[in-house]
């Protein structure tokens, strides 16, 4: 039981980076970029969602996007394996990635 609400909760978190990454605009509020031009966010999580995406773009760049892909890939791991050996090494491989 378990092991699903941790699965359905990633899968959740899939959702919204896909999204906040999918609606981020530049011109969003941020706390690392200081651009603030509007003062309600175009992300479709509104200010959270602008932050997010803000902070994953800002860490990792372009490579924000491949974030949901691990995230969805350890969600569907959660409902699948017995072990949690094979989770720890595609989680640790997407964190070299």
């Amino acid at each position: 039981m378990r092991r699903e609400i941790i699965g359905i909760f990633l899968f959740f978190l899939v959702i919204l980076t896909v999204l906040s990454l999918a609606s981020y605009h530049p011109e969003d509020p941020c706390f690392l970029t200081r651009a603030g031009g509007q003062t309600v966010p175009g992300n479709l999580f509104g200010v959270f969602g602008a932050h997010l995406a803000g902070f994953l773009i800002g860490l990792t760049g372009v490579g924000a996007f491949w974030i949901p892909l691990l995230l969805l890939i350890a969600s569907i791991e959660f409902f699948s394996i017995r072990s949690l050996r094979r989770l720890y090494s595609i989680l640790g491989g997407g964190i070299i990635l």
